[in-house]
Formats: structure tokens, sequence, C-alpha cells
């Protein structure tokens, strides 16, 4: 996994590993099977109860927890209409736009969803890690060498979603297969079928050029 919204890392990071990990299966002829995964709305629908648990999982102090709940929870908001101003109300979900803090919660929030959903031995192994998703900001891969275990990758993530407050966005997901095999995936959320694509463009680097991805080969 890319560490994302992290100091020095950026999505070269993440094109990087991407890239290296579909030569390396390649060359091992073994089948990958890929998930890109769109959440609805990231930032707006982080769950202001949730981070609380959050923090306390990461080893964050006590005294600090309670400093980012006050200054960070404990907001409302007023909706200036044509007939006045509205009463003030209470925000219970999103992070703030434009607080340094931002990054870092919605980091920590992402992250503990997807551990909680996703088993250790999920993903694809090489040289001895097992490798199971790669992110960065609300973009998030999931990897996996057999046709089953997307499937059940995405099933635990839809639950989790829902603890967390989350949600996928099954029209943007989309699912890609590498591999000898042509014949296409059924993968769902729901009751929505995901397409499956020949070619994905996941990130533009640094310089403003894209990274894709095709099935069978990848250029940059």
């Amino acid at each position: 996994m890319i560490p994302n919204l992290v100091s020095g890392k950026c999505t070269r990071d993440g094109i990087f590993l991407l890239r290296n990990t579909c030569e390396r299966m390649m060359d091992c002829q073994k089948d990958l099977n890929l998930c890109f995964i769109d959440y609805a709305k990231a930032f707006d629908r982080v769950n202001h109860e949730k981070p609380r648990e959050v923090l306390a999982k990461a080893g964050i102090p006590s005294h600090e927890r309670r400093l980012v709940c006050e200054i960070y929870w404990n907001q409302s908001a007023t909706v200036k209409l044509t007939s006045g101003t509205t009463e003030d109300i209470i925000i219970h979900r999103g992070v703030r736009q434009g607080c340094i803090l931002s990054p870092s919660l919605f980091n920590l929030y992402s992250n503990y969803l997807l551990q909680e959903a996703i088993s250790e031995k999920s993903g694809i192994l090489i040289n001895g890690v097992n490798i199971s998703n790669i992110r960065y900001a609300d973009d998030t891969f999931i990897l996996a060498e057999s046709e089953e275990q997307p499937q059940a990758m995405l099933d635990n993530i839809v639950d989790k979603c829902k603890e967390y407050g989350m949600e996928i966005n099954a029209k943007k997901t989309k699912t890609m297969h590498i591999g000898r095999d042509t014949e296409a995936r059924r993968i769902t959320v729901g009751n929505a079928v995901l397409g499956q694509v020949e070619i994905f463009i996941p990130w533009t680097h640094d310089h403003g050029e894209c990274c894709h991805f095709e099935r069978g080969t990848n250029t940059g």
C-alpha cells in the first residue's frame, strides 16, 4: 500500500508500484485482477463519530483527541436564503475543506476501513509480502490473483463502508483482468455489475502526463 496524503509521497509512487506489480505478474505468467474503486463524495461522507475511535486506535493521546474533537467536529453552518439566514445547522459528517488536519484524518479513516475489511492474506504475494491495495487520497485499487477474491474483498469493503458512512460509486468503479484468459469477469456492488475495462487512466503524475494501463500490457 502507498501511504496516501503523506509528505514526500505522490501519485508517481502508486504508478510505479502498480506498473511493477503488473509486470511481475505477467513475467510469472500469473493472472492479475484489479478493481479501481471510486467512493461517492468520499471527503464529504466521513462520519464524525467514527474518527474518535480511529484516533484512539492510532494511539493518539486522549488530550489530543479531545482537542481535535473540540475544534474539528463541533462545527455548524448557516444557509443564506432570500428570506434571511437559517439557524445554525450542526454538521455531522465530512472533513473540513482547507483544514491542515483533514488529509491526515481522512488518511487514518480510510486506512482503518480497509484494514478491517481486507484480510492480511488477501491480495497477491510478491517476495513473501501480500499486496492487497494501493491508495492515494480517495483513490483505491484492490489487487488479487484468483477470480473469486476481488468479489469477496469488495463485499467486505461494502459492508465496512456502511459502518464508516462511506459508499462505493458503482457506476465509476471499474475492473480489469490482466492475463491469458480473456473471459469477462462478473463483479458486482450490490445489484450493480461493474464495468470491465481494457484501458484505465488512474492518475496524472507531477508533470501533467497521464499514465494508462491496458489489459495485457501496461504503458505510460
